[in-house]
C-alpha cells in the first residue's frame, strides 16, 4: 500500500510540473508572437529606408511603456517615437531601436543594479551593443521587466535581443557605416545575437530569450516561432 501511494504521489508530482512548464511555454508562445509583429514591421521599415537613404539613414526608437519612454528621453534619443495607450497597454516589447550602432562612444558595457539592466545610449542602443558591435546596422529589442508589467512571460522577462543586419545572398557580410561608398545596396537577412549572460549582468541575466530559470536549473521552452515572414522575426533567436 506504502508503495502504491508513493507511486500515484511520483506520478501526480510528475503531471503537476509538466502541466505548469507546459502552461509557461504556451503562454510564453503567446507572447512573443504577439510580439513579432512589432518587430517585422521595424525589420521591414529599416530594408526599406536603408534602401533609399544607405549610410545617411537616421536611428529610429519606439517605447512602449512609461518607464522605458522615460529612460530614453533621460538618455538625449532623438527620433524617439511614443506609442500609443493603447499600443504599451497591448505590447511585452519596452523599446525597439533601428539604425547603425555607432562606430565610437564613450559608454561601457554597465548595468543598472536597480532594474539589471545596461543603461541605452543616445543612438537609442543599450551600451553592450555599442561596446561590441559598433558600426553595424542593427535592431534592438528590450522586454518589458515584470516588475513594471507583472503578466509577462519570465521568458521574456527584462530579455534584450539584438538582429544585425546583412546583405543578399548566402555568403553575406553584415552591414556597416564604415565602408564608404556602401558596397551593400539592400538587406537579405538579419542575424540574432541572443546571449544567456551571467547573473544580474544586465544583459539577459543568465537566461537568454526563450529560456527561464526555473527549478534550480535554467530551461529552454521556446525552439520554435511560427512566422510567414522571410526576414524571420524572433525565431531567429530560438534556433
Amino acid at each position: 500500500m506504502i508503495r502504491l501511494l508513493s507511486f500515484i504521489f511520483l506520478i501526480l508530482t510528475s503531471t503537476t510540473n509538466a502541466s505548469t512548464l507546459a502552461d509557461i511555454k504556451s503562454e510564453a508562445h503567446n507572447q512573443l508572437s504577439s510580439a513579432d509583429n512589432l518587430l517585422v514591421n521595424a525589420m521591414a521599415l529599416l530594408q526599406l529606408s536603408y534602401v533609399n537613404e544607405k549610410l545617411s539613414l537616421s536611428n529610429q526608437t519606439t517605447c512602449y511603456d512609461d518607464t522605458t519612454c522615460s529612460a530614453l528621453q533621460t538618455a538625449g534619443v532623438s527620433n524617439l517615437t511614443v506609442a500609443t495607450s493603447s499600443a504599451k497597454t497591448a505590447s511585452h516589447i519596452a523599446y525597439i531601436t533601428a539604425g547603425f550602432i555607432p562606430s565610437s562612444s564613450s559608454a561601457t558595457c554597465n548595468v543598472d543594479t536597480n532594474l539589471y539592466r545596461t543603461p541605452v545610449d543616445s543612438s537609442g542602443f543599450s551600451t553592450c551593443s555599442l561596446s561590441s558591435y559598433t558600426g553595424q546596422l542593427a535592431i534592438e529589442v528590450r522586454f518589458k521587466s515584470s516588475s513594471y508589467n507583472p503578466g509577462i512571460s519570465g521568458v521574456l522577462d527584462n530579455k534584450t535581443v539584438l538582429f544585425l543586419a546583412k546583405g543578399p545572398g548566402i555568403n553575406s557580410q553584415f552591414i556597416t557605416n564604415t565602408v564608404t561608398p556602401p558596397s551593400i545596396n539592400s538587406i537579405g537577412s538579419y542575424d540574432c545575437i541572443n546571449n544567456d549572460g551571467t547573473n544580474q549582468d544586465g544583459i539577459n541575466n543568465g537566461s537568454r530569450l526563450g529560456s527561464i530559470y526555473i527549478q534550480n536549473s535554467v530551461k529552454s521552452l521556446l525552439t520554435f516561432l511560427t512566422h510567414s515572414q522571410s526576414t524571420g522575426g524572433f525565431s531567429l533567436c530560438l534556433r
